[in-house]
């Protein structure tokens, strides 16, 4: 009966160096598991900050872009403005040319008539010098 208490001590003390290796195993590969799931959690905070800062750099960038599309809309509407101002300025100062060639025409036509005019009484007065000279 000594023998068979001696085994089942020996059995007993086996049993627990199972369950105490087995407990220290388990107890290893649980803190195993929070270091990954604490390295994920990192992980995602980590990936989570760069869709943040990406998403306010993209929403920056795109203000930006307004910015500058909006400023050469104002560019190209003042570049119509002056382009609309100084065909209105050419329009009226080729207008201005033309009534002042025409003015010139008239001046000319006018200086013509009166030339044409004193040459032809010129001619009368010389032949009735002519005459008179006999």
């Amino acid at each position: 009966m000594a023998t068979s208490i001696d085994n089942r001590t020996q059995a007993i003390t086996s049993i627990n160096t199972v369950i105490t290796d087995l407990s220290a195993t388990f107890a290893a590969s649980i803190d195993n598991s929070n270091t990954n799931i604490t390295a994920n959690a990192n992980a995602i905070t980590s990936i989570n900050t760069v869709v943040a800062d990406l998403s306010a750099t993209m929403a920056t960038s795109i203000n930006n872009t307004n910015t500058n599309v909006t400023t050469n809309i104002n560019a190209i509407t003042s570049i119509n403005t002056v382009i609309t101002d100084l065909s209105a300025t050419m329009a009226t100062s080729i207008d201005n040319r033309t009534a002042a060639i025409t003015s010139i025409n008239t001046v000319i036509t006018d200086l013509s008539a009166t030339m044409a005019t004193s040459i032809n009484n010129a001619n009368g007065v010389a032949v009735a010098f002519a005459i008179a000279l006999g």
